[in-house]
């Protein structure tokens, strides 16, 4: 889902910018495959057995822009029991779901570092219905825009923040073209702090908290499709991740492991199972994700 899929479509997007040398044009071609103990998007859980997650990259990478494409993938290898949520659903096969995006990033540089996305997304569902998971009832497809200001030192003293302080800001919004429609929106802050000793192969503690906000996404009658109770916030997550670095001649292996907390705003975001009781306004999930990326050409 595009919690999970932009979490990991950012951190490609990032090597694909940083892994070619300065005026370099270069090819990439990327994998990976993450494991989580529940899938959570946007706030929502979609299952609660754990699931695997691969997914595959190609992109295009100029001075200051790339172009991407990819295929992810989720897997629920592990029964749900009855109570549980599944996008896969009881005796359903592994595959819960399947997307495909295209993403164009440009990184604009004076003060301070301003990147910018423009994406789609089509998402496909392979659970049954009749078996409580979620079936192509729910395909539908996304415009989405994101733009992130990082490397902020000149915008902090007015604030009366120091200037060395890592703070980026970023915010992000998705039309939905589908059978939902509405819109869906994230506000958040993130912190890129240095581990000690700093180097290879661990890199930076990467904390970060997000808000999310939705208009015109919930089911106005109880049947039609609809993914919150309302409008307005959704909820409040809370992320502290690191990226450990391993060298493959001139690939970029890289283990993301990552932790998020969860307070719900909007009675969807609380639900944890089937039950009527099966809710918590906090929650505790993790991830982990191992990635690998591969030039393919590079030009002068």
């Amino acid at each position: 889902m595009e919690s999970h899929l932009t979490a990991r479509r950012a951190w490609v997007i990032v090597a694909l910018l940083l892994s070619a040398r300065e005026g370099a044009a270069q090819a990439l071609v990327g994998a990976d495959v993450a494991i989580e103990n529940d899938l959570v998007w946007r706030g929502l859980t979609r299952s609660n057995p754990t699931s695997i997650q691969p997914a595959i990259v190609v992109g295009y990478k100029t001075l200051s822009s790339v172009i991407a494409a990819g295929v992810w993938a989720s897997l629920e290898p592990f029964a749900p029991r009855a109570a549980d949520l599944s996008n896969v659903g009881t005796g359903g096969d592994a595959l819960g779901e399947a997307d495909v995006w295209v993403q164009w990033d440009r990184r604009f540089q004076k003060l301070v570092t301003l990147d910018v996305s423009l994406g789609w997304t089509a998402y496909t569902f392979h659970g049954r219905t009749s078996l409580g998971g979620r079936g192509s009832e729910w395909d539908t497809s996304e415009l989405y825009v994101k733009a992130k200001i990082s490397k902020t030192g000149p915008l902090l003293p007015p604030l009366g923040l120091p200037r060395r302080l890592p703070l980026a800001l970023e915010g992000s919004l998705w039309k939905d073209l589908g059978p939902i429609g509405g819109v869906y929106g994230e506000i958040a802050l993130e912190a890129d702090l240095p581990v000690i000793p700093l180097g290879e192969p661990l890199g930076s503690l990467l904390l970060r908290g997000a808000l999310g906000l939705s208009a015109g996404q919930q089911s106005v009658t109880g049947t039609e499709l609809g993914y919150y109770e309302g409008s307005g916030p959704t909820h409040v997550e809370l992320s502290a991740a690191t990226v450990i670095a391993v060298p493959l001649g001139a690939a970029h292996l890289t283990v993301y492991p990552v932790g998020h907390l969860q307070v719900g705003l909007d009675e969807a975001t609380m639900r944890r199972g089937l039950g009527a009781g099966d809710r918590a306004r906090v929650f505790f999930w993790w991830g982990l994700t191992v990635s690998v990326l591969f030039p393919l050409r590079r030009e002068p």
